[in-house]
């Protein structure tokens, strides 16, 4: 018998499955899912990868942009350069809620993988996306431990 092995798609749904059994009924018919959350986080961080942090803050959240001017942006993700180069990058999880702390109520993604650079052999990586009225997920906020 082959042992189990998660896939992107199922730890996705298992997460999504356990943020609606915690946060109760009501709060669960208003979340928002997204099977593909993990393409939607990749896609926003692959300019802050390229060395290119403005064109992520280009495609980030109404509200990062509306609180944080791209100056501010990119002085602020310079400090993730002295890392390196992205080697590797696993899904850890992902969390769906309502609410974040500091951030009006909405619908955001919590995404965390664990992540190999050049210069740090094992970081964590969350990337938190917020769902926009035009359907899209894009990001509010980077941190790499």
């Amino acid at each position: 018998m082959k042992p189990f092995a998660p896939t992107r798609q199922s730890m996705t749904r298992l997460f999504a499955l356990s943020m609606v059994l915690w946060s109760g009924l009501s709060c669960a018919q208003s979340l928002i899912i997204d099977d593909d959350i993990d393409r939607h986080a990749r896609a926003w961080i692959a300019d802050i990868d390229a060395g290119n942090p403005g064109a992520a803050w280009d495609k980030s959240s109404n509200q990062l942009r509306d609180t944080l001017p791209r100056a501010d942006w990119e002085k602020a993700v310079k400090p993730l350069q002295a890392l390196g180069n992205i080697k590797s990058r696993s899904l850890s999880s992902v969390t769906f809620t309502l609410k974040m702390p500091g951030m009006p109520n909405g619908n955001y993604a919590v995404v965390s993988y664990h992540g190999s650079f050049t210069a740090k052999e094992e970081a964590i990586e969350t990337v938190v996306l917020r769902h926009e009225t035009d359907g899209r997920w894009q990001g509010v906020g980077y941190q790499v431990r």
